[in-house]
């Protein structure tokens, strides 16, 4: 290879590379961490085992907002076909005879293909984010939740865990981090093309022969 095609490799790799840095960069430090930091932010004030439709009393103050539920519900599956979103948990918060919110939500995952609807017999941990919220008087509260399963299924335990002062999601972070992967993906494509581009023209040109004399 001589110098003067070194170069433009050299330059196109580095440029490749860069690609991939920032594709990894956005989705690390752009969109995983700021949800991980998030989900883990804030102090714990419940975290313990629930038995299911039971209420549970909870002392709650303004200074602990955002406050946010959430948890892990431990089951067995049987070896079958299901629905998407099969698994539903049913929470309500009171203070006394007030409803403060009510709310569903479905646990579980998509299906790309009807191959992925298919569960191994076994026992599965699902976690849970069921809501961020704020309260506006210090009191108690009561908490209940409910959860609902598929035939066939048996729930074995849910933990239910409360944390207080959390904090969003940074949005400017994940927007920034989500910018980084298109940029990094165009340019990984265009210098692809680039260099590809560069071979082909490089073939096409016709070779000198030398003869001796």
């Amino acid at each position: 290879m001589d110098a003067k095609n070194a170069t433009p490799k050299r330059l196109y790799t580095i440029i490749i590379l860069l690609g991939v840095l920032m594709i990894l960069g956005g989705t690390l430090f752009g969109i995983v961490l700021p949800i991980y930091r998030s989900y883990r932010s804030g102090h714990t004030i419940i975290n313990q085992s629930v038995g299911n439709d039971e209420t549970i009393t909870v002392d709650l103050d303004p200074q602990m907002n955002p406050i946010r539920i959430g948890g892990r519900i431990d089951y067995w599956a049987p070896s079958q076909q299901r629905e998407m979103e099969s698994i539903t948990i049913h929470a309500t918060l009171r203070r006394q005879d007030e409803m403060i919110w009510d709310k569903n939500i479905a646990v579980g995952r998509g299906f790309d293909h009807d191959d992925d609807r298919f569960v191994r017999a076994g026992d599965v941990h699902q976690g849970f984010n069921l809501e961020t919220f704020h309260i506006d008087v210090s009191d108690q509260y009561q908490y209940r939740q409910t959860v609902t399963l598929p035939d066939g299924y048996r729930l074995q335990q849910t933990n239910l865990e409360i944390r207080r002062n959390v904090q969003p999601v940074d949005v400017t972070a994940i927007i920034i981090g989500a910018a980084f992967i298109p940029l990094g993906i165009a340019a990984i494509l265009i210098t692809a093309l680039l260099w590809a581009r560069q071979g082909r023209t490089q073939l096409s040109l016709p070779r000198s022969i030398v003869v001796d004399p």
